[in-house]
């Protein structure tokens, strides 16, 4: 549609403002709202959030909503002393992105307009020439990670499994975005899963159960037994899909580049402490000298989560798949892909902590923070 139409009356939208004695000039471009997410020929768009409908003539909005000093951190929680990820200021050309980065300074999530989907979220621009990505998002230490586990758990009454399912689930969907099945064709389809003894662990079963559903060919590298019913529980699912375990990783890393297009990390999470034990360092080592891409969960393996000390970063991930919110390790991150996954933190959680956590695309369990837009497979 080329022509701006004005769904609802004016009179009646500027009951709707968040400032209601704000005409918002003459322009018909700031007039021109629209539940359906009209475009008009200036190219501003209009957006609904709930019955506030606000401007989408995005310096306008930018330069109201958030001051220049604001442009890229946001108030954290009282007790941490880091600061929000920093990001690219949008173009004039990418008015959703500007509406997209204000919603989180102003407290609301506005509905994207017709026709934005992933995508265009996903690349962070509408049109410009810049397709890369980088969003809004706050980093947590590991004393908050702990602290906030333990409020889903007790407060909110979340179970230890039902929060690895959504967690696993968002890694095996951000693997699918970033590496889609039909670009494996060296190893058709064929991921290798390394899981730790621990939660971290848990995800990467939960992960590799669905990556087989997805049509992948997911083998399990899993060293330890477990003894709780949990990880018993979640071993059993896999064998029962088919999908194949190793004991151990073989010496010789032509065999494992040749039968695989991804690794994935799941060995250890945010409640890492250093050193790595022997076994786990030789296995991390390993992994490092592979030629083949490899997908972190949460944190990489023997990485400090918190500010590094003296401890050597082994891994170097092409992608990385946040939970909850990045820790503060994701800040020495390089890859192409970082993802965020989890999508269960409770808004009231969340302002609890002052968690400035990006609004997820429709009903995906993940959203890209930064990075290229994952690839499109050919047919």
């Amino acid at each position: 549609m080329d022509d701006a139409e004005l769904v609802v009356p004016w009179e009646k939208q500027q009951q709707r403002l968040l400032n209601p004695n704000d005409s918002r000039g003459t322009s018909p471009v700031r007039k021109s709202f629209s539940y359906a997410g009209v475009t008009s020929t200036d190219g501003a768009r209009s957006v609904a959030a709930g019955l506030a409908v606000v401007s989408a003539d995005a310096s306008l909005l930018i330069n109201e909503a958030m001051p220049p000093n604001e442009l890229t951190s946001v108030s954290r929680h009282p007790s941490a002393s880091h600061k929000t990820c920093s990001r690219k200021s949008p173009s004039v050309s990418d008015p959703t992105a500007a509406i997209f980065q204000a919603g989180a300074k102003m407290k609301f999530m506005p509905f994207f307009v017709k026709q934005l989907g992933p995508q265009v979220l996903a690349s962070g621009s509408a049109g410009g020439s810049d397709s890369s990505l980088e969003v809004t998002c706050s980093y947590i230490s590991q004393e908050e990670a702990k602290q906030i586990d333990e409020e889903l758990f007790t407060e909110y009454a979340f179970s230890v499994d039902q929060l690895m399912e959504l967690a696993g689930y968002s890694c095996a969907v951000a693997i699918q975005s970033a590496y889609p099945r039909a670009a494996m064709k060296s190893s058709d389809g064929g991921v290798l899963i390394c899981c730790g003894p621990g939660n971290n662990g848990g995800d990467g079963l939960v992960c590799a159960r669905h990556l087989k559903l997805f049509g992948y060919k997911p083998t399990i590298y899993y060293p330890r037994s477990p003894t709780k019913q949990l990880y018993k529980n979640l071993v059993t699912q896999c064998e029962k899909m088919g999908i194949a375990f190793l004991s151990y990783i073989p010496s010789d890393v032509k065999i494992l580049e040749s039968s695989y297009d991804l690794i994935v990390d799941a060995l250890f999470g945010f409640g890492f402490r250093p050193p790595l034990k022997p076994d786990f360092a030789e296995v991390v080592q390993c992994i490092a000298d592979l030629q083949v891409p490899l997908a972190c969960i949460d944190v990489p393996s023997g990485w400090e989560v918190g500010e590094k000390t003296e401890t050597k970063d082994i891994l170097q991930p092409d992608c990385l798949i946040s939970l909850t919110a990045p820790k503060l390790c994701a800040r020495r991150f390089n890859g192409r892909f970082h993802f965020l996954g989890g999508r269960f933190v409770p808004p009231i959680l969340a302002d609890k902590y002052n968690l400035c956590l990006p609004q997820y695309p429709d009903a995906s369990p993940v959203v890209l923070l930064s990075g290229p837009p994952p690839p499109t497979p050919s047919k």
